[in-house]
């Protein structure tokens, strides 16, 4: 299932999100910086889009089935 990351653009107090063998396209920018807890499982991709934002708040990360190799490309802070 494939959707744009635009559609979360508007979810600003979105604190809770589970995907499963979501395919998401476009940019990762305006994707919910309030998160709690991200379930996504089938992540599609191999790393972590560099404009994915940053989740000062997520405590739980679930990426279970996923293609990820390495989490970022490049060093985070």
């Amino acid at each position: 299932t494939r959707f744009s990351a635009q559609a979360f653009t508007n979810l600003k107090k979105l604190r809770l999100l589970h995907l499963s063998g979501v395919e998401l396209t476009g940019e990762y920018k305006d994707f919910p910086k309030k998160l709690i807890w991200l379930c996504w499982h089938g992540f599609p991709l191999e790393s972590i889009p560099d404009d994915f934002p940053v989740q000062p708040k997520l405590v739980a990360l679930d990426l279970r089935h996923s293609k990820l190799k390495i989490v970022w490309k490049d060093c985070k802070v």
